[in-house]
Order: structure tokens, then C-alpha cells, then sequence
């Protein structure tokens, strides 16, 4: 991560405790759209269902 290289943060940072995934999931699911909707992980690869 480039911006603790520079010293602009001090320590890794976890993004998953700052979304909260139910509300797409609830979104999709209302609009028929689960099987339309891929999900993927943080690496660009699709996420394990």
C-alpha cells in the first residue's frame, strides 16, 4: 500500500467491518437480481458463493 510506504498511515487498514453487505443483498434479492450479480473479492477474482 503505497500510502503507508509514504508514512501517511501507520498500519494496514481491514475494510470489511466498514460495509455493511445486507442492504445489496436485500436490494438484489427484491429486484430478481442475485443471479445477475457476480461478486468479487478485493483481488479482482470472484468471490467463493
Amino acid at each position: 500500500m503505497k500510502s503507508k510506504e509514504f508514512g501517511l498511515i501507520r498500519r494496514d487498514i481491514d475494510l470489511n467491518g466498514w460495509f455493511e453487505p445486507k442492504y445489496l443483498n436485500n436490494a438484489l434479492e427484491r429486484l430478481d437480481l442475485k443471479s445477475f450479480w457476480q461478486p468479487y473479492g478485493a483481488d479482482g477474482k470472484p468471490a467463493a458463493s
